[in-house]
């Protein structure tokens, strides 16, 4: 049947999948399950709109920077997290299995927390120091094509019959009321207001941390060193995350766009400038993000501010890091890196970076585990040396960064792709986190460095201004 003989509806949704099921079904001999997927296609939808509608408390979104691919999930059909394995190279190597057994449309979506070792990490509810889950309902919209996926972990036991209860059972909890304008997801009057606002470090000790800083560079402990911060606001009423997100995309562009709904309570989103790599197959790409400039609409002005960008020696060390970290990574797991572009600028909507990119040719072998190891954490996120910086930010950080400037992003069968999750925010009730950091150099300038960190938090606090100025 063609596409346009169905509408987007839960009648030509059982319909389709249920004339799957009967059709493709096998049974499984995986004693541990097999993980099958059922999908049919429609023409172009707002899955955003779709998304929002849904009551379960399970919800994922993800859309890639350049936003030919965007992705609404819902619900659990399986899990995989420090609850059930133990370490995060076995998760990752029971992913890779899991995803070689199962049906090739299948997907784990997910993300790590930026320290391995920071026991605070597992406070953050729901996701801990690693969570990838294979949604139970998928929309994935791909230029103009959108197809709808029902995932399921088969037993030995499951038959044509119980697989298609299963799903009748599921899809009949969704909602498929979606005429809610769009717009009202953008509309930021419709978010809570702030009744408290607190930063650590303040200002002033933020300052003083950042010359400290500076002494450390300067007597050779370390080369670069990535200083963080947290904005906390307290709210009138639990945010939903969504909207809040939609808020903030509204006021992005050139961005990875996610949000990761565990419960009804706490959430993790952001919208992401920064890819820590693609693959498909044995070609991976990847990029050097760091050095910061404000963008002026004005056209003029804003030739004069990137050309101050590409010219500025404090920039130009800072991202010089990155990039000699990231291409000599790519060399120990790559037959062959090419540097597609040494420095250019990547415009965001208000303020700029210098990008470098890079494409490989993966080694025989080298899996995700191996490339997540290699690249994590980068130094636009961390400091250069590696070992060095993450020591002193052990030291100097008296928070726990948690899956803030972690890898965020999906793994499928020969396919992934991960944002590095800055430019994020921790929802937990009615409290909100902000996330953001500055790369230290010797050049560094304290007032300056903080003033960056505010100029990326801008798209989250310019939502609160109002109430924030109260």
């Amino acid at each position: 049947m063609k596409t346009d003989d169905y509408i987007f509806s839960k009648e030509s949704i059982r319909e389709w999948i249920a004339d799957k099921i009967a059709a493709t079904f096998t049974p499984v001999d995986h004693r541990s399950g097999q993980l099958l997927s059922f999908s049919c296609m429609f023409n172009s939808l707002c899955v955003t709109d779709w998304l929002t509608a849904q009551e379960n408390p399970v919800k994922m979104y993800w859309s890639s920077r350049d936003a030919h691919l965007e992705i609404a999930a819902i619900g659990f059909a399986d899990t995989v997290d420090l609850k059930r394995v133990p370490c995060l190279d076995e998760a990752l190597a029971e992913i890779e299995k899991n995803l070689a057994n199962g049906s090739v449309d299948i997907r784990y979506y997910g993300g790590i927390c930026f320290d391995m070792t920071d026991s605070e990490a597992a406070a953050w509810e729901g996701l801990g120091h690693y969570y990838f889950f294979v949604p139970k309902f998928e929309l994935r919209q791909k230029k103009n094509q959108s197809v709808f996926l029902f995932n399921v972990l088969a037993t030995p036991q499951d038959d044509v019959t119980s697989i298609t209860n299963q799903f009748l059972e599921s899809l009949d909890k969704l909602s498929f009321d979606i005429d809610a304008p769009t717009a009202t997801l953008t509309d930021k009057s419709r978010l809570p207001s702030v009744l408290r606002r607190s930063d650590r470090p303040n200002q002033d000790r933020w300052q003083k941390q950042t010359r400290e800083m500076i002494d450390l560079i300067e007597a050779g402990r370390v080369k670069k060193i990535v200083q963080t911060r947290i904005t906390t606001l307290e709210l009138s009423k639990r945010p939903d995350p969504f909207r809040l997100l939609n808020c903030v995309k509204s006021r992005s562009i050139n961005t990875y766009d996610f949000c990761f709904q565990i419960d009804t309570e706490h959430s993790f989103i952001g919208c992401s400038p920064e890819c820590l790599y693609k693959k498909e197959g044995s070609s991976i790409c990847s990029e050097a993000l760091a050095g910061t400039n404000v963008r002026a609409a004005d056209h003029e002005l804003n030739r004069q501010l990137q050309k101050e960008l590409l010219e500025s020696q404090k920039e130009i060390e800072e991202h010089e890091y990155v990039f000699e970290n990231i291409k000599s990574e790519l060399e120990k797991i790559c037959s062959k890196v090419v540097v597609v572009d040494k420095r250019e600028v990547l415009p965001l909507k208000q303020i700029q970076h210098l990008r470098s990119r890079f494409a490989g040719t993966l080694k025989k072998g080298v899996d995700n585990r191996d490339i997540l190891c290699a690249l994590h954490p980068t130094a636009a996120v961390n400091g250069y040396p590696k070992k060095a910086a993450l020591a002193l930010i052990h030291q100097h950080e008296t928070f726990s960064r948690g899956w803030y400037a972690g890898p965020v992003g999906w793994i499928g069968r020969g396919q992934s792709e991960f944002a590095v999750a800055i430019r994020s925010a921790h929802i937990a009730g009615q409290r909100v986190q902000l996330f953001a950091g500055a790369g230290i150099v010797g050049a560094s300038d304290p007032g300056r460095e903080w003033e960056e960190t505010e100029m990326k938090m801008a798209p989250f606090l310019g939502l609160f201004e109002p109430s924030l100025k109260s």
